[in-house]
């Protein structure tokens, strides 16, 4: 059994981060408080960051986005299209960064800020 065929009408990029998602991700609805939210921008606006970090990459390359609903502060996971270059350009490019992010924490440099360093030089 193959994966779905992702339709191109279906991919619409976010307003406010950028990362593209599927429209078939709305409405959501958060278990816990049975809040709906009906669009990107009414989830965007009725949920906050987590603390520690918003994204994780799933199997196969997924990417999730993880943000607390203001109601009743429950997390929400919406799965994000991975939009990196899988090339081996790109890997390169990954290998590079990675390389670059050890020698900076290796040095010294907090994690957070040599994440900040390295994301201004494009390397995904």
């Amino acid at each position: 059994m193959g994966e779905k065929k992702i339709e191109t009408n279906e991919i619409q990029t976010c307003s406010f981060t950028g990362r593209q998602f599927l429209s078939s991700e709305y409405p959501k609805l958060c278990s816990c408080c049975k809040k709906e939210f009906n669009n990107r921008q009414s989830y965007w606006e009725s949920t906050s960051p987590l603390e520690h970090g918003n994204y994780s990459n799933g199997n196969q390359n997924d990417i999730f986005e993880y943000r607390n609903c203001n109601d009743c502060s429950s997390t929400l996971v919406t799965k994000l299209l991975d939009e990196r270059d899988h090339s081996n350009e790109g890997n390169k490019k990954r290998e590079q960064w990675e390389q670059q992010f050890q020698f900076l924490v290796s040095n010294g440099i907090p994690k957070e800020r040599a994440k900040t360093i390295l994301s201004k030089k494009k390397y995904i």
